[in-house]
């Protein structure tokens, strides 16, 4: 079964009325907070946070609670507000930064270099929380992170698609890439055993398919035979 998230139509910052310990009082919505209960077919536990002023402070309830846009009709019980009901991928989209609920997990997409991959947070993460702004999650251990810290992540793959470029490597640049890198390896694999020798590495005899003991010799038997000069030359072939 699909799991669902039960939202209000109005934004955080609405003022509201509602019948509390036998009196109309005025509530300002603060925020919500959406729990994983790990119950499989069951929708995710939602409670709403809403402030009553500085000395009752602040309260939770769940949507079953009448809520009024007037104190009028919240005192002939009319017109109370109706919800609205979100799959929670729905709900993702339009609360949550960076991430998406998918109903087992939260996760986003990253780019792998060449296109978007779907991944999980490593944290195993199971509440949210909206509030003053801001969006918290929380791990099953208790530990609390910001939403900045999954800035990483792209909610959808259409959005990290847009965000990125692919690496695209032809044929032709694929082998001049390899040959660059084996010559970098080489010229730092002279340097470390025969210091003072990978200026005069004589590219004409080196082979990027070949090990690097394999070209090293071959530079010796050149040094060599042209009589470049060296002295305790230690190297290991």
């Amino acid at each position: 079964m699909e799991r669902k998230v039960s939202v209000y139509p109005f934004p955080f910052g609405t003022r509201v009325f509602m019948h509390r310990n036998g009196v109309i009082r005025e509530a300002e919505y603060r925020g919500m907070r959406i729990k994983d209960t790990g119950i499989c077919g069951n929708n995710v536990d939602t409670e709403h946070i809403f402030w009553f002023g500085s000395k009752l402070g602040e309260e939770k309830f769940k949507v079953s609670m009448p809520i009024y846009k007037t104190a009028e009709d919240a005192a002939q019980e009319t017109n109370p507000v109706q919800y609205e009901v979100l799959n929670i991928e729905s709900f993702s989209l339009k609360y949550l930064p960076y991430l998406v609920w998918d109903g087992i997990q939260l996760c986003g997409w990253l780019w792998d270099g060449s296109r978007p991959v779907k991944r999980a947070t490593r944290e195993p993460l199971r509440v949210c929380k909206i509030y003053g702004g801001k969006v918290t999650f929380v791990d099953y251990s208790g530990n609390e992170y910001y939403a900045e810290h999954f800035r990483r992540f792209y909610q959808t793959a259409k959005q990290c698609r847009e965000a990125n470029k692919p690496k695209i490597v032809m044929l032709d640049e694929e082998g001049d890439d390899f040959a660059k890198q084996k010559h970098d390896e080489f010229y730092a694999y002279v340097k470390h055993h025969c210091p003072g020798f990978e200026d005069k590495i004589e590219w004409e005899y080196f082979q990027a398919y070949k090990t690097m003991p394999w070209n090293l010799s071959q530079q010796v038997k050149f040094w060599s035979n042209y009589g470049i000069a060296f002295k305790e030359l230690v190297y290991d072939i």
